[in-house]
């Protein structure tokens, strides 16, 4: 039975997911969940561990995609935040320092977030260097553009195949939408929600952009 999705204009994701995305997930999941968020928003730190409890139980069907959207003026530590994030980026460890980002927030001023990437293995002179370089400033800005274009007015905004999620960012509102849209992404028999709790297959990969 098939789970109703909210009912409101919903604008597209614009650039749609690709491969300069920063995802998690199997690449053969049926359903794409993307969040536009900000390391110093407490509702994004919310909102970003129940998308990661939703990939936990549904990792078959959930792929996600972060998209960097720092809103410096409510939040002014969040810029050089997503900046750190770019920097481990480089280095493989994004996802590592994406969890430690959130973990630690709101301490994220420039001495905390050396020592953030002291612990997962940078170097901090190389990394407090990268911070100015505005090669970074370039890429955080196209995730911000992408975020404008897509209607992103606030963080958390998240996206199910596409378009914007204009329900909660609750576990009780997500989960049913991400299974309607399994639903509809998968011919009968191809995923049942009776699945959804299976281990990751060898298929399970995380990519960054």
């Amino acid at each position: 039975m098939a789970h109703n999705l909210p009912l409101a204009p919903r604008p597209a994701l614009t650039p749609p997911v690709n491969d300069q995305d920063h995802a998690v997930g199997s690449l053969h999941a049926p359903v794409q969940l993307v969040m536009f968020g900000d390391y110093e928003c407490p509702h994004c730190q919310a909102a970003e561990s129940n998308a990661q409890e939703l990939l936990r139980r549904h990792p078959q069907i959930i792929r996600f995609v972060w998209r960097h959207f720092p809103l410096a003026k409510a939040h002014p530590l969040a810029r050089h935040a997503a900046l750190a994030a770019e920097i481990a980026h480089a280095n493989g460890l994004f996802w590592q320092m994406h969890a430690l980002l959130f973990s630690r927030s709101p301490q994220l001023a420039r001495d905390n977030l050396t020592q953030y990437a002291i612990e997962i293995g940078l170097d901090p002179a190389r990394f407090s260097a990268a911070l100015d370089d505005p090669t970074l400033s370039a890429t955080l800005q196209q995730h911000i553009k992408s975020g404008v274009q897509s209607g992103v007015n606030k963080t958390p905004t998240f996206y199910i195949q596409g378009l914007r999620f204009n329900g909660a960012y609750d576990i009780a509102s997500l989960e049913p939408a991400l299974l309607a849209a399994a639903d509809l992404a998968n011919p009968p028999g191809t995923i049942s929600l009776g699945d959804a709790n299976t281990p990751p297959d060898s298929s399970m990969t995380e990519t960054h952009k």
